[in-house]
């Protein structure tokens, strides 16, 4: 069985260009949480990123680069540009490199370990492990965001947790493969659209755990979030993924936004100004 302890908590994201301050509060807020590990894919660019934040925050990272099997990615990029624009058939095959980053941490940990995949627009209030406990003992191989609703069921893998196991590698590779040739018939397909698609092959969702949504928080939840009048569960939320949110500005404000009632929380009314104030200016312009 896998214990929920946070010697267990291998992280892993990607790096690719310049991702600016968003990334950084991201990995800043990661780290206070005291991870047992973290892992970042990187290219050139991406590296020389990382290699300054480490300068400036004190903490080393294991940086992982783009091996020639997986260079087709990069074709055409620019990591000049900084981050592809969202919606670019670019920006879509560097979520592929999502898996690659899992499945090389998967050979770092030991098994019984889990190895957590986070996007760098996620703000970590806590350390993980502490909400794990029905996912690890359950029969699960897996866990992502959960962004159902009544109407249907749909996932995120902005957020996710792989258990280190023979069975959950295998899955992997199966879904890796399975992207792969989706972005081969459609270069424009985002990467939760392809989860969910192959979510619904050969009932894959038996393996998948849903990640509970008032602690993993999907980004257009953040007003559920600053209205919750219970003091408890605003303090003991785990991650705040501000998705649904275009663009490195409006990510980075509700970002700050969360960090600002995380350090007080009589801040939260200020913070939920701030974020009502924002939404408003955006649709002016």
């Amino acid at each position: 069985m896998i214990v929920e302890s946070p010697e267990n908590s291998h992280f892993c994201s990607l790096i690719i260009g310049n991702p600016g301050e968003v990334a950084a509060l991201s990995l800043r807020s990661l780290i206070r949480t005291n991870p047992s590990k973290v892992c970042i894919l990187v290219d050139q660019k991406g590296k020389f990123w990382i290699e300054e934040f480490v300068q400036n925050n004190f903490w080393e990272f294991c940086l992982h680069e783009i091996q020639d099997q997986n260079s087709w990615v990069l074709d055409d990029f620019d990591s000049d540009l900084n981050y592809e624009i969202f919606g670019s058939d670019k920006f879509f095959r560097l979520m592929y490199l999502k898996w690659v980053v899992i499945k090389e941490c998967f050979a770092e940990s030991e098994q019984g370990n889990y190895v957590v995949f986070t996007d760098l627009d996620v703000y970590w209030s806590r350390n993980i492990s502490e909400s794990l406990r029905d996912f690890l003992q359950s029969d699960c191989l897996f866990a992502l965001q959960n962004d159902s609703t009544v109407s249907r069921q749909y996932y995120c893998p902005g957020i996710m947790i792989w258990k280190k196991s023979s069975a959950g590698f295998k899955t992997l590779i199966g879904l890796m493969e399975f992207h792969r040739k989706q972005l081969i018939e459609d270069p424009y397909l985002p990467d939760d659209k392809a989860i969910n698609k192959w979510l619904e092959l050969s009932n894959n969702r038996i393996y998948l755990y849903a990640l509970p949504s008032t602690i993993f928080i999907i980004g257009h939840r953040i007003y559920h979030l600053l209205l919750q009048k219970n003091e408890y569960e605003l303090k003991t939320f785990i991650a705040f993924h501000a998705n649904y949110c275009i663009g490195q500005d409006h990510k980075l404000n509700r970002m700050l936004a969360v960090e600002a009632f995380c350090k007080n929380y009589h801040l939260r009314y200020y913070s939920l100004f701030k974020v009502i104030a924002l939404d408003l200016l955006r649709r002016i312009k």
